[in-house]
């Protein structure tokens, strides 16, 4: 993961992704409530990435350390979703897993 910010009460996890046959690196990301509660969107895509919940530590201090995020690698699946208003297509991150785990 390239970075993650906390603004405004939202975090923003942003990935550098591989494409091939491209030049240079392109940048996906995805925004969440600040809300690690039970089954929201962040805490989810903290576990399937992370391959566990928050450790009680986390849970306890109801946060998570987003500079140990930094540098870790992960799949990521993502849609682009056209929208005739835009040249480009809106990249949408719709899940994340730990590395290795979209190889075939």
């Amino acid at each position: 993961m390239k970075q993650a910010k906390l603004h405004e009460g939202k975090i923003r996890l942003v990935f550098t992704v591989t494409v091939p046959g491209c030049p240079f690196p392109c940048l996906a990301g995805k925004n969440y409530p600040n809300d690690l509660s039970t089954g929201s969107a962040l805490r989810n895509d903290l576990f399937s990435w992370r391959g566990h919940d928050l450790t009680p530590e986390e849970d306890q201090a109801w946060s998570i350390e987003t500079n140990d995020l930094l540098g870790e690698p992960a799949d990521i699946r993502i849609v682009h979703i056209e929208n005739a208003r835009y040249e480009n297509p809106f990249v949408c991150v719709k899940a994340i897993y730990p590395a290795g785990t979209l190889i075939k």
